[in-house]
């Protein structure tokens, strides 16, 4: 009677909580970019390109398809977004171009929008796969009748009785004046403020460790998402020995990694210059760290005390 009752008691806590018996998601690995951006124009519709590399994952992948998310959320109801999938099977080392188009409604807000976006396929034998990477593309301007007479989307002229207020994301939009300090206060637009860039990362790091330097772009509080980051990692003598780019995420946040190579022989200090933009303005941020080796080491020619 007890082994028929835990048996009951396994079938029914499978039923209740299948998450906690859930098989590990399937991801395989590569990279992507867009290689043709849309553009993105009130009332067209606009073609673009997604390159993709396959590394590693699965024997062969198939149905190769994007899924795209739209940033700001709000801007969902005004573009609709059509895409291939990518034909015949994907061997890993090989790369696919998969086309799409976005269309574009004739009452789309004025400012910047970025797309999201990931990858799902299956194997030759049915199962589900994810790519183990998501990437974003950097701000698209908004073309609308005013954008395209030359009136920055900073300054397009709202109807009679409304305000222009810019959102936390660098779009803009027209609101009543009574509305306008409630929507700041909640953090759905704000004032504006001058690009701020915050640095963390250890000041001393051993060679043959790893170096992790977080960094986070704000406007005033509210921290900007799709930011393009440029990173060059130079020594006194003006030689580049590293560089790195990408765009932050929804929190603001950009994220490198770098082990130390054992090459550094001696305690070395390094420069990392951090170039911010995001598309309304620029801004430039200097890092210093030293990096070093033990005394006794193998090649190292630093000496102890």
């Amino acid at each position: 009677m007890k082994k028929i009752f835990f048996v009951l008691l396994a079938v029914v806590l499978f039923s209740i909580t299948p998450s906690a018996f859930a098989l590990p998601e399937n991801l395989f690995n590569g990279s992507s970019l867009f290689e043709k951006l849309p553009e993105i124009q009130a009332g067209k519709t606009s073609d673009f390109t997604i390159k993709l590399f396959y590394k590693s994952g699965p024997y062969a992948l198939e149905n190769l398809t994007p899924v795209i998310d739209i940033y700001p959320i709000s801007l969902t109801r005004y573009l609709t977004i059509k895409t291939e999938s990518a034909t015949g099977s994907l061997y890993p080392f090989s790369t696919v171009h998969i086309k799409g188009n976005i269309t574009t409604s004739p009452e789309i807000p004025a400012g910047k929008t970025s797309l999201m976006y990931y990858f799902v396929a299956n194997d030759t034998q049915g199962s589900s796969y994810k790519s183990s990477w998501f990437d974003s593309t950097p701000p698209i301007d908004i073309i609308t009748e005013q954008f395209k007479a030359g009136v920055k989307p900073d300054v397009i002229s709202c109807k009679e009785n409304h305000v222009m207020i810019k959102k936390y994301n660098g779009m803009s939009a027209c609101v009543k004046p009574q509305t306008k300090d409630k929507l700041i206060q909640r953090g759905w637009a704000i004032e504006s403020s001058t690009l701020q860039i915050k640095v963390v990362g250890e000041k001393e790091v051993r060679r043959g460790t790893t170096q992790t330097i977080q960094i986070q772009v704000l406007r005033g509080d509210n921290p900007i998402e799709g930011a393009r980051v440029f990173i060059d990692i130079e020594d006194y003598g003006e030689d580049l020995i590293k560089e790195f780019d990408g765009y932050t995420n929804s929190q603001g946040y950009f994220v490198l990694s770098w082990e130390i190579p054992q090459s550094f022989d001696d305690i070395e200090t390094l420069l990392a210059f951090i170039d911010v933009t995001d598309g309304q303005s620029s801004k430039t941020e200097l890092f210093k760290f030293q990096v070093y080796c033990l005394p006794g080491e193998k090649d190292c020619k630093a000496e102890g005390n």
